[in-house]
């Protein structure tokens, strides 16, 4: 509110300039298009510079297009021009549509559809059905509206155009409002905000429609918070892109929103800034709406000369203009104010003079004023059963199926306190002239009373509709989040079980190419190492006699296989422990340890408990296959001369300690860069279902902590 003092007179000055712009550019094109219409001498030529004058007459309210249009459908005929058949139905369309001859309008956009789809022009045929559902929607056919609009947002999907699904989302949104399936139109709302969100660059314009149209359908379901902090960013946007007129339509919604609150203050602030917004703009329809809010702001502060003024003028504005309905509603406010002025009677002329054409209406809500000011109207000509009557026809619209029970209940109290009239008045008949006198005295009092608790019991039973209305509203809203929460862990544990089975899998192809190098390397390299040294050996005696030296070589080459065939046999253990396989991991790792105890330059520490037991076979593989990497970093890349291996086995856990005096390292740094000892490690740790902590910094050592459970076997 701080900058609207700042912003609204800015984009005033600026929408000051801009019909008159507008309307010299507009004219401009049209003399351009005159100009070379009256050259052009090839007949497609001049049915498109015809169809695209057609546009712009339509466009500026120009001049009728009907004759020159039906000049090119002529020639288009004539030449099989379909592409230039098309443009004329359409513009056609549109200057019907323009003129309220809907029946006539529909005909031309669906001979314009025909001839599009013999073209395949798909794209075409979206933007006609688009026209469709404007037309019928302006007609109060929603149904029919919210069909065309479905169809040609499926087209659009199709062929991938995401602005005019976006488009399209907001018409729906719009259309499933007015019917009133809140939680359809939010669906929409949300997939035109998402698109625009999501586009490169954004438009801000754009985005702020789209939050215009959430928060109308939010304020539809008495969620005025929401609504008005939608409002909100949708007003930040249209003053950011210097959009005036959808600024005036969000300050208007705003208006609305605090009137609903009783903020009559605010609203009317709200309603004069639209106003002041629409003066500028050549818009007398909207002009005249704005006043019937500010006179209906009147109304509630009962300043009921204001109002009549501020009505007088705006159906002076809709005198201009075709729009019965609009003209209707103004009319229905100054019913209202001959209610609470003491005229009901020209009230109750009024309302029933419009109530036929209100009910044509999809919205229920105008249906239900009328019949409640109907109500009102009688009883202030104090027809009570015509008043009774009228107020039970607005609460059976008013209230859902689901509240037939609560209606009932109150009609049957209703229908028993009109009995209790006639039998009164009955009475009344009876009694003597002095009586009369005083007993209608009396019943005046009553029935004043009677009224006022009347109104009193309507608006306890609106306000318990409401509110029944609005904690569902809300119950709708938290079960739809709990489904989209359980969704999501859903995808989650998916995702989890796939990975987990990802990792199962190329471990156990890891584990058997080990298994399967460490056999051929020990049965099929080793057995051949060992042939080899056989022959070589059967041939010392052969040779030995020819050279002197030859028995010196053949020493030398025999101790290169054996130290061949250790090499072999160290490798395949080292892939494949034999000693694991068959006595376990303890008895493995002791191995390990003895391997290294004579040597001066590793002091090598094993401390072990509780494993009297063997872990299960794949346990025992991964932890032998873990530690031996961290047994290698440590010596070959932290350079250590200590190291340790604490194991510690509780009922269900596994504790795995591993220590060393090495020059240390990162492990952030690691973990970002991890090569494939580390991230063999982590796979397996994880398989097993377990912990891996990494302790160390560079130039301390290293402590690595695993925690496995033991629950049961990791196949």
């Amino acid at each position: 509110m701080r900058y609207l003092r700042f912003t609204i007179p800015i984009l005033l000055l600026a929408a000051f300039f801009l019909p008159s712009s507008s309307v010299l550019a507009n004219q401009s094109v049209i003399d351009s298009l005159k100009t070379q219409l009256q050259f052009v001498k090839n007949d497609t030529q001049k049915v498109l510079l015809q169809c695209e004058l057609a546009f712009w007459y339509n466009r500026s309210s120009g001049e009728d297009p009907r004759e020159m249009l039906a000049e090119a459908l002529e020639t288009s005929k004539k030449t099989n021009f379909k592409k230039g058949m098309a443009l004329a139905w359409v513009q056609l369309g549109v200057f019907e549509a323009r003129n309220g001859a809907f029946d006539a309008a529909e005909n031309h956009y669906l001979r314009a559809i025909k001839v599009r789809k013999e073209l395949r022009d798909y794209a075409g045929i979206s933007s006609i059905l688009g026209n469709l559902g404007a037309l019928k929607k302006r007609q109060g056919d929603y149904l029919s509206a919210q069909d065309y609009n479905q169809y040609a947002l499926a087209l659009y999907r199709h062929l991938g155009d995401s602005a005019s699904v976006a488009r399209m989302s907001s018409q729906l949104c719009i259309l499933h409002r007015t019917l009133g399936n809140y939680t359809i139109s939010l669906e929409y709302g949300f997939l035109s905000l998402g698109i625009h969100t999501h586009q490169s660059p954004q438009d801000s314009a754009e985005i702020g429609k789209a939050y215009a149209v959430v928060g109308m359908t939010f304020e539809y379901m008495g969620e005025n918070e929401r609504a008005d902090s939608v409002y909100h960013i949708a007003k930040e946007c249209f003053e950011h892109s210097h959009n005036i007129r959808e600024l005036a339509n969000t300050l208007n919604n705003l208006g609305n929103v605090q009137e609903f609150n009783a903020d009559y203050a605010a609203a009317l602030d709200y309603y004069q800034q639209c106003h002041a917004l629409r003066k500028t703009m050549i818009d007398t329809l909207e002009t005249a709406k704005v006043i019937q809010n500010i006179a209906r702001i009147h109304i509630r502060t009962r300043a009921f000369d204001n109002a009549n003024a501020e009505l007088q003028e705006a159906l002076n504005l809709l005198a201009g203009t075709e729009d019965s309905l609009q003209i209707a509603l103004v009319k229905v406010d100054l019913a209202e104010v001959s209610i609470w002025e003491g005229r009901p009677q020209k009230a109750i002329d009024l309302l029933l003079q419009l109530r036929p054409l209100l009910d044509t209406m999809a919205e229920p809500s105008l249906r239900i004023y009328c019949r409640e000011l109907l109500s009102l109207a009688h009883a202030g000509i104090q027809n009570w059963d015509a008043s009774l009557q009228w107020n039970i026809a607005a609460l059976q619209l008013r209230q859902p199926l689901e509240k037939r029970m609560l209606g009932a209940v109150y009609l049957y109290d209703q229908y028993q306190y009109a009995e209790r009239a006639r039998e009164r008045s009955e009475a009344r008949q009876k009694i003597t002239e002095g009586d009369l006198k005083f007993q209608k005295e009396r019943s005046q009092r009553l029935l004043a009373i009677a009224v006022g608790l009347f109104i009193l019991l309507i608006l306890i039973v609106f306000l318990a509709l409401q509110r029944i209305q609005l904690l569902k509203n809300k119950r709708h809203a938290v079960e739809h989040k709990y489904r989209l929460e359980m969704k999501e862990r859903e995808v989650e544990r998916l995702e989890q079980d796939k990975k987990v089975q990802f990792l199962q899998i190329s471990l156990e192809v890891e584990d058997r190419e080990r298994s399967r190098i460490a056999h051929d390397l020990h049965d099929r390299v080793g057995a051949q190492i060992g042939a080899f040294k056989h022959l070589f050996g059967q041939l010392r005696d052969d040779f030995a006699a020819a050279s002197p030296t030859f028995s010196t070589s053949f020493e030398r080459l025999n101790a290169e296989l054996e130290a061949l065939m250790a090499d072999v046999r160290a490798v395949s253990h080292d892939l494949e422990s034999p000693t694991l396989k068959a006595f376990g991991l303890v008895a493995a790792l002791n191995g390990f340890k003895d391997m290294f105890a004579k040597s001066p330059d590793l002091d090598f520490e094993l401390d072990v408990h509780g494993l009297e037991e063997r872990l299960p076979r794949k346990t025992e593989q991964h932890i032998y296959l873990i530690l031996k990497e961290l047994f290698s970093n440590a010596l070959n890349r932290g350079k250590a001369s200590q190291f340790s291996i604490q194991l510690l086995k509780t009922q269900n856990q596994l504790t795995v300690i591993v220590e060393d005096n090495g020059i240390g390292f990162d492990p952030k740094a690691a973990g970002e860069s991890a090569g494939l000892g580390l991230q063999s490690i982590e796979n397996r740790v994880q398989y097993m279902h377990g912990t891996l902590i990494i302790d160390s910094a560079i130039g301390r050592g290293t402590i690595v902590t695993i925690e496995i459970p033991l629950l049961q076997e990791v196949k």
